[in-house]
């Protein structure tokens, strides 16, 4: 036999390998071999808060599983994957959580509406976005025990193309879009009676301290703040990187240096919010500082949230982008939200990427629990999708949105989103009956319960 046969064959058997290997592989594995390497091995609660969360119910598993989702992408979104006409920037996170309001005048606590949290975005064809919206709205329905027909169903998807299409070629702001939805309505005019100050009675012990733990009125912990006080020069190394990247953040800052910002810091912590899913196990840090901000007279916690490549870059349906994840959480918040966030930053760590911003009281995002029948169910598609598309306005976008958008694309997002509907289900099933998960589970819920029985506030 020829030397370029046997190198074909061998080159055929190790594709075979990996293909069985990949197939092979159970949704834990998966989570192990994309998600796992960015986790901290010496945070014990890292693994296993994140599978808590995962195996809660389908909505928790399809918010914090998206490297599933991209993974199942690779071999039953191919057509799509060949498009690349139809890249642009993408959120990439599409639940109904992750659509909210955001901060845009800090001294008055004015909102704007539309994506919020961009951990996962990334460019990718425009169809992606829209799979995932709808797996979210049928989702939603079925946890909401919403019954719903095949033909309700391809009604509602033809629904949601118009109303992101419409978006899309609309020079108009979600805000503007939106205002006048009741749903939206009510989330823009947030808290007007809430404050930076009464916010640090929620995180601040009354000796000036962060609290050990947040607990709701009936009891249940929150959130877990772990003590982190040495790592205050770090954190004003990066805090000074965060100003130095975003001059627009830093001139609302009082401290312009990393010598003043280290004076100003007041304490660290380590955060774990209990009901996290896509961001849990990452590491994240709250600190406090002594009037940071121009005209505020208060002090006020910053937020250093840990950003690592998104989902499809860790499974590879994607090239690595090139930025600094932290860099690219934040230029692409910057480019798909109108108007920008106030505060939207990155920094370095260590051997870590960070998005920085701050704790603030007004913001607030949809809840899928709050739907309780078809009508609300609609309302909260429509919100969706015009918080989507108003991403997406630019000219060549909408350009090649128009082209695409149309009853063949209806008809794959019914049958996709079918099908992984199928898988997702599936994948819960066997991250339940996994030995694996169970131990860490309980691991975490032992950790929480030791939390809450702990002295304190």
């Amino acid at each position: 036999m020829k030397r370029s046969h046997w190198v074909t064959m061998i080159i055929l058997g190790v594709t075979a390998l990996v293909t069985v290997r990949v197939s092979a592989e159970g949704p834990l594995d998966v989570l192990q071999r994309t998600y796992g390497p960015y986790l901290d091995k010496n945070d014990t609660l890292a693994m296993p808060m994140k599978l808590r969360a995962l195996v809660t119910d389908e909505y928790g598993l399809w918010r914090g599983g998206k490297d599933l989702f991209f993974n199942w992408c690779r071999t039953h979104c191919r057509e799509w994957l060949a498009d690349t006409d139809a890249t642009m920037t993408l959120h990439g996170d599409q639940h109904l959580g992750n659509i909210g309001t955001y901060l845009v005048d800090q001294r008055r606590g004015e909102l704007a509406f539309g994506m919020v949290d961009f951990d996962d975005s990334h460019r990718m064809p425009f169809m992606f976005e829209l799979l995932q919206g709808v797996v979210t709205v049928r989702l939603t329905a079925r946890e909401a025990q919403i019954p719903l027909s095949n033909e309700e169903v391809r009604a509602l998807v033809g629904r949601m193309l118009e109303d992101y299409r419409a978006a899309a070629r609309s020079d108009r702001t979600a805000t503007d879009l939106l205002r006048n939805d009741p749903i939206v309505a009510k989330l823009l005019t947030g808290s007007p009676k809430r404050d930076f100050a009464q916010e640090l009675k929620r995180y601040v012990t009354r000796d000036g301290k962060l609290v050990e733990r947040v607990v709701t009125k009936r009891g249940m912990v929150k959130e877990i703040l772990r003590p982190a006080g040495q790592l205050a020069e770090p954190m004003a190394r990066g805090i000074a990187q965060a100003l130095s990247h975003s001059p627009d953040m830093a001139k609302r800052f009082t401290y312009a240096d990393e010598q003043s910002i280290r004076a100003g810091i007041l304490d660290v912590a380590q955060r774990t919010r209990i009901g996290s899913a896509g961001s849990q196990g990452l590491t994240k840090y709250f600190v406090l500082m002594f009037r940071p901000l121009v005209g505020v007279d208060s002090n006020v916690v910053l937020y250093v949230k840990q950003e690592i490549p998104s989902p499809a870059e860790r499974t590879g349906i994607i090239g690595k982008d090139p930025r600094d994840p932290g860099q690219r959480c934040a230029e692409d918040m910057d480019e798909l939200c109108r108007p920008r966030p106030v505060f939207n930053s990155w920094c370095r760590i260590g051997d870590q990427s960070y998005w920085v911003t701050i704790r603030e009281p007004w913001t607030n995002e949809l809840d899928p629990e709050d739907i309780k029948n078809v009508k609300e169910l609609e309302a909260a598609a429509r919100i969706w999708a015009v918080a989507s598309g108003a991403t997406h306005q630019h000219p060549r976008q909408s350009a090649a949105i128009d082209r695409r958008v149309n009853a063949k694309l209806a008809g794959q997002l019914v049958q996709l989103s079918d099908d992984y509907l199928r898988q997702l289900e599936s994948d819960l099933k066997a991250l339940r009956a996994d030995q694996r998960v169970t131990e860490m589970v309980r691991a975490a819920e032992r950790k929480i319960g030791e939390t809450r029985l702990a002295p304190g506030q």
